[in-house]
C-alpha cells in the first residue's frame, strides 16, 4: 500500500477545509504551482549531486582528460543516502502537517467575502429582510 496516496488525500482534506469554498480551486492550483516547482524542478538536480557523490571509479576521456560518467558506484553508501532522503522529506512533511494543525484557528462557517461583507454592513440578515417569501403558480 503506499502512503502517498493516503497522504494526498490528507492534503486535499486540509486544503478544502482552510480554504474558503469560493478560493478552492485557486488553492489547489497554487498547491499544485508549489508541488511543481519545489518537487519537479531542484529534485532531480539534488537527487543528481547525491548520486554522483556516490561514485568510486569516473570515466576519463582519452582525448581531453575530462570527466564522463560513474562506472562504480559505493551501493551501500547511495543506500544510506536514499534512506537520509526519505527520513528527511517525511520529517519535513510531517513537521509542517503538525505546524498547520498547531496554528490553523478555524473561523465560522461563513466565507472570508461573506465575513468581510458582514462586518462592514453590505450584507443583512436575510429572514429580516424578506420576511414571508412569495410563490407564484404557473
Amino acid at each position: 500500500m503506499d502512503v502517498r496516496n493516503h497522504l494526498q488525500t490528507i492534503k486535499q482534506g486540509f486544503l478544502h477545509r482552510i480554504v474558503p469554498e469560493n478560493l478552492r480551486s485557486f488553492g489547489i492550483g497554487v498547491q499544485w504551482l508549489f508541488f511543481r516547482a519545489l518537487g519537479t524542478i531542484p529534485g532531480p538536480i539534488i537527487y543528481a549531486a547525491l548520486i554522483d557523490r556516490t561514485c568510486l571509479l569516473w570515466q576519463k576521456r582519452q582525448c581531453d582528460g575530462s570527466i564522463g560518467s560513474c562506472w562504480i558506484y559505493d551501493t551501500r553508501q547511495m543506500a544510506l543516502t536514499f534512506m537520509a532522503i526519505s527520513i528527511v522529506g517525511n520529517t519535513l512533511s510531517a513537521l509542517f502537517f503538525v505546524l498547520s494543525w498547531w496554528f490553523y484557528k478555524p473561523e465560522d462557517s461563513l466565507d472570508a467575502n461573506e465575513v468581510d461583507q458582514k462586518e462592514n454592513g453590505i450584507i443583512e440578515d436575510s429572514s429580516a429582510a424578506y420576511p414571508n417569501p412569495v410563490y407564484v403558480n404557473e
